[in-house]
């Protein structure tokens, strides 16, 4: 990386009061009809520092090339050369449940519905398919909740006392009880709608 361009990503990152940051990967060709790259490339959350910064957004950037990222747009029929990369450095929150929001049901793409998945934790679980999220199906007119499937979620991704790099974030083995449960209410299902 230029000095240059590591020194304005420093730069922002001081602009932003530095502290605990999530640094995501946002390739061009995500959530395409055809296919779906989401989770093909590199997050790292509680990213903390100025070149803990600059390495993780390298880390994002080298990720477009890594070998499932090339198997899979291979498999595609997807140009390498055509997928961009974007790097959106934000706050980091410490969730207690985190999710994906569709503003139209991705399945059907019936656009009178919205679809919301979440679970316990960190969100980049979800993204990765590491878990299976809880689904809540939302009709928009009159914000009502046609249908939910919970997940047996069996553990969760959070932030680990005093962690740094890849020691940030720890697995935590859920109880049967936190496994069974609906992972955010029906009031915050409704309000997120």
């Amino acid at each position: 990386m230029l000095p240059e361009l590591a020194d304005e990503i420093k730069k922002s990152y001081r602009e932003m009061g530095g502290g605990l940051v999530a640094v995501r990967s946002s390739a061009t060709a995500e959530d395409l009809p055809e296919a779906s790259f989401a989770g093909q490339q590199s997050t790292f959350l509680n990213v903390e520092g100025e070149e803990a910064v600059v390495a993780a957004v390298q880390g994002c950037w080298t990720s477009l090339f890594e070998a499932r990222a090339i198997f899979y747009r291979e498999q595609q029929g997807f140009e390498h050369f055509e997928v961009g990369i974007a790097v959106p450095v934000q706050r980091m929150v410490q969730s207690e449940a985190s999710g994906v929001m569709f503003t139209l049901e991705p399945v059907s793409s019936d656009t009178s519905k919205i679809a919301i998945e979440a679970g316990l934790g960190l969100g980049e679980t979800i993204v990765s398919g590491s878990v299976t999220p809880d689904t809540y199906i939302v009709d928009k007119d009159g914000l009502k909740i046609s249908k939910k499937e919970i997940a047996a979620q069996e553990w969760k991704l959070v932030r680990s006392e005093g962690g740094k790099g890849e020691e940030a974030n720890v697995k935590v083995i859920l109880t049967p009880e936190e496994q069974a449960q609906q992972k955010i209410s029906d009031e915050d299902i409704i309000a997120l709608a």
